[in-house]
């Protein structure tokens, strides 16, 4: 009996491990999209140069990403940010996509914090 208390223990720390891992990554990557976005949005940089740091954020957090979050969850965002390199002669539309992928990326962000229905 004791043997099952303690593996059961054991895989609920595991599990609460793993998901307090994987909330830290994911909030590090996704910190540094939602600046590249925003610089984009508010600083007064040339679009290509915004739309490279753009693109150069998400090649970083696309995969752990895909990896710790559902694909439905991460459809329209990664949509939005890959369809922003057609968008950079009309710097206004490119602006407004950039606004849209930061409320897509801030909507993830919120549902990420580990709580226990998350981590069972």
């Amino acid at each position: 009996m004791n043997r099952r208390i303690l593996i059961s223990f054991l895989l609920l720390l595991i599990a609460a491990v793993l998901s307090l891992t994987s909330f830290l990554v994911l909030q590090n990557r996704f910190s540094a999209l939602g600046e590249a976005l925003e610089n984009a949005i508010y600083a007064d940089m040339p679009v290509r140069e915004s739309c490279r740091q753009i693109a150069h954020a998400w090649d970083r957090c696309r995969s752990p990403a895909q990896m710790f979050l559902l694909h439905s969850d991460l459809t329209e965002l990664r949509t939005s940010v890959e369809s922003l390199s057609d968008l950079i002669a009309e710097p206004a539309a490119f602006r407004a996509s950039c606004i849209r992928s930061l409320h897509l990326l801030a909507g993830i962000r919120d549902s990420l914090p580990p709580t226990v229905g998350n981590i069972l």
